[in-house]
């Protein structure tokens, strides 16, 4: 509850972010007829990073983590070496990203929506008035998300013998792949 956050702030200092979450819904590919089959309905949940604020209700500040995507240069050299025999390139998109990735940031709450809160929340006794979740995983939207992302996704390919390319951020090799 919003009260037990304010008890702590005031009563230990607790230094803390909120924000809400936003529910978007688009047709994925919506120039396409209806019935296409790579024509369909995408949903997703996005931390408002635009009206996040602290503990004393004040703008909040950052770490600016910001990530590094790859160069255009770095997806062309990638592609001109998969051109050559016994090489391959493949590229993917990771399926739900940010979430795959531990929140690492200041203790950060988020409200749900009313139509999203579990069955316990609704029959709870006192009634729940302002209910607040810590954030444990990275969402789109946060400003922050995109940086601890890149270090997850850092940490699992040196794991597996990956190493980073100098001078090009996010770009890794594999020395027998």
């Amino acid at each position: 509850e919003w009260s037990e956050l304010q008890r702590r702030n005031e009563e230990e200092g607790y230094k803390f972010h909120h924000s809400d979450l936003m529910q978007l819904c688009v047709i994925k590919n919506s120039d396409l007829p209806e019935g296409h089959p790579l024509r369909k309905y995408k949903g997703r949940f996005v931390y408002r990073g635009d009206i996040v604020k602290d503990q004393d209700g004040l703008y909040a500040m950052f770490q600016e983590l910001g990530s590094s995507p790859p160069s255009m240069e770095a997806g062309k050299a990638a592609a001109c070496l998969g051109c050559f025999d016994g090489y391959i390139c493949e590229a993917s998109d990771a399926d739900q990203a940010y979430i795959q990735a531990e929140f690492t940031g200041r203790d950060t709450y988020i409200k749900l929506p009313k139509d999203r809160w579990p069955e316990s929340w609704k029959t709870h006794n006192p009634p729940l008035v302002n209910p607040w979740c810590r954030m444990k995983k990275c969402l789109y939207g946060h400003p922050d998300s995109g940086g601890m992302w890149e270090e997850h996704c850092e940490r699992i390919l040196k794991d597996r013998g990956f190493a980073r390319v100098p001078e090009w951020p996010s770009c890794f090799v594999h020395p027998e792949k």
